[in-house]
């Protein structure tokens, strides 16, 4: 299982609050044609490894996620990208370092608030689309 797609299944937990504001309209890479906001999407934007050696170890990972959050005005972009912050953080607070975060193999092991910037591009304006984006290094085995 891909970390990217660990995340996606946590945020889509009943629980969350980030359910509670998109249900499942949480995607990794590619969100569909046109979705209606609002809606979250994650991308893999960086990753990087500790060499296993010849052990053959899983030794830990760091992955940069770019989590973007779309809605109908900027407020609300904004309001579901603290929702999306919360249950991340949480999530990695809540949860024993050697159990996976779902039946996958993926152990996620700490993340941390990276970079955020508001987007606003005319074609996103155009329709109607508000976005905010923030950054999370997912450290992982």
């Amino acid at each position: 299982m891909r970390i990217q797609e660990a995340l996606v299944r946590q945020l889509q937990q009943t629980t969350t609050a980030t359910y509670a504001i998109v249900g499942t309209k949480i995607y990794w890479g590619i969100s569909g044609r046109d979705p209606t906001p609002p809606y979250v999407r994650l991308r893999k934007a960086g990753h990087s490894a500790i060499a296993s050696g010849l052990t053959g170890l899983r030794l830990p990972a760091r992955a940069t996620i770019e989590v973007i959050s779309f809605g109908k005005s900027q407020e609300a972009a904004a309001d579901l990208a603290d929702a999306v912050a919360s249950d991340l953080i949480g999530y990695c607070a809540d949860m024993p370092n050697t159990s996976p975060p779902t039946s996958g193999a993926v152990r996620v092991s700490g993340i941390e608030p990276g970079d955020e910037s508001d987007l606003m591009s005319e074609e996103a304006l155009e329709k109607n689309l508000f976005a905010e984006s923030r950054e999370y290094f997912v450290d992982y085995r």
